[in-house]
């Protein structure tokens, strides 16, 4: 987005009328924008928002525009969209959050042959840089034995994550999800507003923050969606197919990308690493808190993966 566009989707943001409430805002066709009226707001390339003006959130940085939904049924991520504006900073800063969207992708992909000598040299490779503790390693421990692991079988690909999610540098999490974030509106020149990004527009955008690689649509799979009560969030669950070759590639981004907080990825087969964690999420991000709420024990959204994979 050029300068002239930028300043368009400024001046619009803080023409809109404010509104108090999500009830307030129902009363209203057009778009209106759900944040206390002495803030301002600035628009940047990407059509992320910086606030000013908003208790205990200066300076911080330009994060998502997001509309507020109302869910219809989340399995199959049936909603409506409302006419309700509001950046994700303010939104997140509130103890009741009005409903909005979050897109979730899950790597998975086959190895070969190839790429089981690349994975063994790897964990040769690695075995005193990971090692911080008994689940610490390239080829996760959970996993199969990776001589037994047929070209057909389902491999995941997760982020060794060094912070946040109860992840550090001493002891390194299992993030079960590879790349994954609001559903952001954008802006649109033709039709002078923010309209909502498509779910596959969506996680393109953050694989390529978050991995360093570009994804089509196709490798994309929408299994279904569920409700996150705690975040007022409906969760919109993919899976996103990777090529085997292009494991050593996403490795070598993984390693030291401190602005994303990993440090490497790790590797396991599906079925056993999703019923380790299901025992043992510790090793995990988010750990036991937040094991209830995410996928593997979500019976319908595993019930799919299984179908959508022809898994036994």
């Amino acid at each position: 987005m050029d300068a002239k566009m930028m300043k368009e989707a400024t001046e619009y943001l803080n023409g809109l009328k404010r509104i108090q409430s999500i009830d307030e805002g129902n009363s209203f066709n057009e778009d209106v924008l759900y944040i206390p009226s002495n803030v301002k707001l600035d628009v940047d390339e990407s059509s992320n928002v910086k606030v000013f003006g908003l208790n205990n959130v200066e300076n911080i940085k330009a994060k998502d525009l997001l509309k507020v939904i109302k869910v219809i049924d989340a399995l199959n991520m049936k909603y409506i969209e409302t006419n309700i504006l509001s950046p994700s900073v303010f939104v997140h800063s509130l103890e009741n959050k009005p409903w909005h969207i979050t897109t979730q992708g899950f790597l998975i992909t086959n190895i070969n042959q190839n790429i089981k000598k690349y994975i063994h040299k790897e964990c040769l490779r690695t075995q005193d840089y990971y090692g911080k503790h008994k689940m610490d390693e390239f080829w996760l421990p959970c996993s199969k034995e990776l001589d037994m692991v047929t070209e057909s079988e389902l491999v995941c690909i997760f982020n060794r994550r060094i912070s946040g999610w109860d992840g550090s540098v001493e002891r390194p999490v299992i993030e079960l999800l590879g790349a994954g974030g609001h559903l952001q509106t954008i802006w649109n020149n033709e039709l002078k507003k923010f309209v909502s990004r498509s779910f596959e527009d969506n996680l393109k955008k953050e694989f390529a923050e978050e991995i360093g690689l570009a994804i089509e649509d196709n490798d994309i799979k929408c299994i279904g969606g569920f409700i996150n009560s705690k975040t007022q969030e409906l969760v919109i669950f993919s899976c996103i197919y990777i090529e085997p070759e292009k494991i050593p590639e996403i490795q070598k981004y993984a390693i030291n990308n401190l602005d994303e907080d990993t440090d490497g990825i790790y590797l396991g087969t599906f079925k056993e690493t999703m019923e380790y964690y299901k025992k043992e999420p510790d090793f995990f991000a988010g750990g036991i808190n937040a094991a209830q709420t995410n996928f593997p024990n979500n019976d319908d959204i595993m019930k799919r993966i299984y179908k959508q994979y022809s898994i036994e």
